[in-house]
């Protein structure tokens, strides 16, 4: 899975009726909308009372992260050493944006750790805090983020039951499912991320039929649909791949790519050379395109054609040495394929197929005793099944 930033969007926040007591700040509730290969983070409705809390959200909504930073931890300092026992919810809203902070720099660690502390004092919360839709919404955003955090950094098991917790907890959430299923498929956990994809995609639409900010969900659905044919296509279930990228196509040029891997493992060569071409319109320098590419133009016999694909990325891609080795043999350059051949056993030493076909292409040309050393080589690794591919 590819990765990049999260971009995240603010909410307005007005200072709160009284400063310092925890009662409520005019806000709004926002939702950052990641791109295809991310979670989503959020800001929900804060109620920080310290005048350091609103400052830093004012400038952390102008970008300002290092200055919000000072502010929320100014805000932290401020009720920690507050005579009041119990400083309310304030001082776990501050945690709580000092992490969404974080969480846009880059310092995933960092933000993870702020999220937790937010999580603890909001389970520290009076009685009566703890009955408020407020105080609910504000403990499943803080799991959510937390999970997040943890998925940005790769704690993958971590994340997994965070979101674990906040699907549970806002269970007609879309994004909690969605980011629920990307943990579970970066995991390795493909059919459990299967089946959080499809109750994300259920929610999204549900929420799009009831006119639920549909403008908002869409992107998700599309999202949704996409990773849900990154996990199909992981259990070999290429037909449910294919008609999931098919959906998002037009939307997301990556999908060509996974829509020609799709193709290509059924068999479809002439589609997916469709495919990867028009994954290349998108990203030219695209490697791994132009290496699947190639193999389905060698699939479909235009060897010539391969070769170009081959030559393109032979320096980012190793293995496209043995491939190149490969059609390079099958119009009859022998030599040419004795050297890409050999190319390809520098970079894997334990490569049987390639030991076995230098051993033709050296038969081919007449160097019998070579072509037998790398026969007994291609033996030596693989025993009961030397053949060529």
């Amino acid at each position: 899975m590819k990765i990049g930033g999260v971009g995240l969007a603010h909410g307005k926040v007005g200072f709160p009726a009284r400063e310092g007591d925890g009662g409520a700040a005019h806000t709004v509730v926002a939702q950052a909308q990641a791109g295809h290969g991310h979670g989503r983070i959020r800001r929900q409705a804060q109620r920080g009372t310290a005048l350091q809390l609103n400052f830093g959200l004012a400038l952390d909504a102008e970008g300002h992260h290092d200055d919000a930073v000072k502010q929320y931890q100014a805000a932290i300092n401020q009720y920690q050493q507050s005579t009041v026992p119990k400083p309310g919810l304030g001082l776990a809203d501050a945690h709580y944006n000092l992490g969404i902070v974080k969480y846009s720099q880059g310092k995933y660690e960092e933000a993870a750790a702020q999220f937790h502390e937010a999580i603890n004092l909001y389970k520290q919360a009076n009685k009566q805090d703890r009955q408020t839709t407020v105080y609910k919404t504000s403990l499943a955003y803080a799991t959510y983020n937390l999970g997040a955090a943890l998925y940005s950094n790769r704690q993958y098991d971590a994340a997994i039951n965070q979101y674990r917790i906040a699907t549970k907890q806002r269970p007609n959430d879309a994004d909690a499912y969605y980011n629920y299923g990307l943990a579970l498929d970066a995991n390795g956990q493909h059919e459990e991320a299967i089946t959080q994809f499809q109750q994300a995609i259920r929610l999204y639409e549900q929420a799009i039929k009831q006119k639920q900010r549909p403008a908002d969900q869409r992107p998700g659905l599309i999202d949704a649909h996409y990773h849900l044919g990154l996990a199909l296509y992981a259990t070999g279930d290429y037909d449910g791949a294919i008609a999931q990228f098919q959906m998002v196509i037009k939307d997301i040029p990556e999908a060509h790519y996974h829509l020609g891997l799709a193709l290509y493992a059924k068999g479809d060569y002439k589609g997916a050379i469709v495919e990867f071409r028009s994954a290349l319109q998108y990203n030219p320098k695209w490697a791994e395109a132009h290496y699947h590419l190639g193999l389905a133009l060698y699939a479909t016999d235009d060897y010539d054609g391969a070769i170009a694909q081959f030559q393109i990325v032979i320096k980012d891609i190793p293995e496209a040495h043995y491939y190149l080795g490969l059609a390079l043999y099958a119009k009859g350059d022998y030599k040419g394929a004795i050297a890409e051949f050999r190319s390809a056993i520098q970079y894997n030493p334990k490569w049987a197929e390639a030991h076995y076909n230098l051993a033709l292409a050296l038969q081919h040309q007449g160097d019998y005793e070579g072509a037998i050393a790398e026969f007994r080589k291609a033996l030596a690794l693989k025993p009961n099944n030397a053949e060529g591919h």
